[in-house]
């Protein structure tokens, strides 16, 4: 549903930026994890500062051979969802929702999604797929599974269940090119033309997130994938995707003999009460004005540095929660 209620995307922005600020340490080590799994060794002069140090270098990288054989453990692993019962009433209930989960698997191939996933949290530690309605193609929807790169999703770091349940913002950043943006969001097209190509957020964060203790471990800092964001060829335009909760308030017209409630969709509040004003006039006293504060998911998507908003949204699946899921391994200690 669109969203009629102002944003403040000055605000948004700055949050996003303290955001990218608390995480960014956590995200050089994603960085050095895909660099070091991609075959990297040490360079000399970090070889001959360990030593002065009394570290003993690593001679050669076995990182990936490792990480390999761990991967190759899970690889026949089939991924699905086991909905248990409440009571016996719910059981027909449980087996039609696993139905429901394996058939959206089976459309989205999520074998090797979920092993790219799987991939992810052994290297990185995290890992996130992304569930959204495809409408392009079918009007109905085709429910779509989207794994992303865990360097540019970001939460919200006062969270601490690892199921975001307790999180009030995620974020992702994306890089789209301006012609795929102008396909996506036609009616936008003159603002996207005219938006900058040079990324806001994760060109100018690792200059001023990192310490100096960071640096001195960090010697390839101008090898990492934000290189390519610093270029002045840089062709693509940066794009958020920000997802937050907030509180909504919602008016009905309340039938005072039928006890019940007639949903007025897009109306303002004014609107309402003009509408049931005519009502009684009609019908006396019988139609009051009644309203209902709930919480609802928020997705904002804008162009960083300019006050281009692509899109705004409220609840688009009509479930209170991020439509980003992370996925995160453990240790049973039971079962070792």
């Amino acid at each position: 549903m669109a969203n009629t209620k102002p944003v403040d995307l000055e605000k948004i922005t700055q949050k996003i930026r303290d955001t990218i600020q608390i995480h960014w340490n956590k995200k050089l080590e994603i960085i050095y994890a895909s660099n070091y799994y991609q075959g990297k060794q040490w360079d000399p002069d970090v070889v001959e500062d360990l030593t002065l140090r009394g570290k003993t270098p690593l001679t050669y990288n076995y990182v990936a051979r490792i990480i390999n054989s761990v991967l190759g453990i899970f690889s026949d692993l089939k991924f699905t969802d086991k909905f248990l019962p409440l009571n016996q009433e719910s059981v027909s209930l449980a087996s039609i929702a696993e139905e429901v989960v394996r058939f959206i698997y089976d459309q989205n191939y999520s074998d090797g999604i979920f092993q790219q996933i799987l991939k992810d949290m052994v290297l990185y530690g995290e890992g996130y797929v992304k569930v959204w309605v495809d409408t392009t193609e079918d009007p109905n929807g085709k429910i779509v599974l989207q794994r992303l790169k865990p360097l540019l999703v970001f939460v919200d770091p006062n969270s601490i269940n690892p199921d975001l349940s307790d999180a009030e913002f995620v974020f992702e950043v994306m890089y789209v090119s301006k012609d795929v943006l102008k396909e996506i969001y036609p009616e936008k097209e003159e603002e996207i033309e005219l938006s900058s190509s040079q990324p806001q957020f994760l060109m100018s964060v690792p200059l001023t997130a990192l310490s100096n203790r960071t640096l001195q471990l960090d010697y390839s800092i101008t090898e990492t994938p934000l290189r390519k964001y610093t270029s002045t060829s840089f062709d693509k335009i940066e794009v958020v995707r920000y997802q937050f909760k907030e509180f909504q308030t919602n008016y009905f017209i309340f039938d005072e003999e039928d006890k019940t409630y007639i949903e007025v969709p897009r109306a303002s509040r004014r609107e309402i009460e003009e509408y049931i004003r005519r009502l009684n006039q009609e019908f006396p006293n019988r139609f009051s004005l009644k309203k209902e504060n709930i919480r609802k998911i928020r997705i904002i998507t804008f162009i960083p540095g300019t006050d281009v908003i692509l899109d705004d949204v409220s609840d688009p699946y009509g479930i209170y929660s991020f439509d980003i899921i992370p996925f995160w391994g453990y240790r049973d200690n039971e079962e070792t």
